[in-house]
């Protein structure tokens, strides 16, 4: 992590690597573009038992957990047992994931979100909505997560299947 607590990692390179967060909290990571705590750029991420409270991105996507795969390798993308607790951003309030790849299977399981935001009104290149979660992906397993007060235009959860990068 960084000295304000954010984590980043951008693979720009051919090679498959898996992130891995366990037991962590993150509360009050604030940042300006995508991904208030956690920023992965075509890389798997594996989180588990982590408490995301009040993380923030201010112009972009995915106020907690920012993950954009466009590689096309097997990543891991596992979010179990995770809770997200006031978290903002334009669109994806907690979590924006956008997984191109046919073998990327996201899965996101036994995860609360309670109180997130997603604040972008709505428009024509659908960047907004999804105050919990902005899920784009071609193969994607959500299991026994709870939404609470969460709020935003379209609901808690947003699901697109464009995989076309200007909307």
């Amino acid at each position: 992590c960084s000295k304000d607590g954010r984590y980043e990692k951008i693979v720009d390179y051919n090679k498959q690597v898996l992130v891995q967060i366990k037991v962590s909290n993150f509360t009050g990571i604030t940042y300006e573009t995508d991904g208030g705590a956690i920023h992965v750029v075509n890389g798997g991420l594996q989180c588990e038992k982590i408490f995301f409270k009040d993380c923030k991105s201010f112009s972009g996507a995915g106020g907690a957990i920012f993950l954009d795969n466009t590689y096309q390798f097997d990543n891991e993308i596992t979010l179990d047992h995770l809770d997200f607790t006031q978290c903002e951003a334009s669109y994806g309030g907690a979590v924006y994931i956008y997984a191109s790849a046919a073998a990327n299977i996201v899965s996101i399981k036994y995860c609360t979100f309670t109180e997130n935001i997603a604040t972008a009104s709505k428009s024509t290149d659908h960047k907004f909505g999804g105050a919990a979660i902005f899920l784009t992906a071609r193969k994607a397993k959500l299991y026994r997560n709870k939404y609470v007060r969460n709020n935003g235009p379209g609901g808690s959860l947003k699901f697109c299947n464009s995989f076309d990068r200007d909307g």
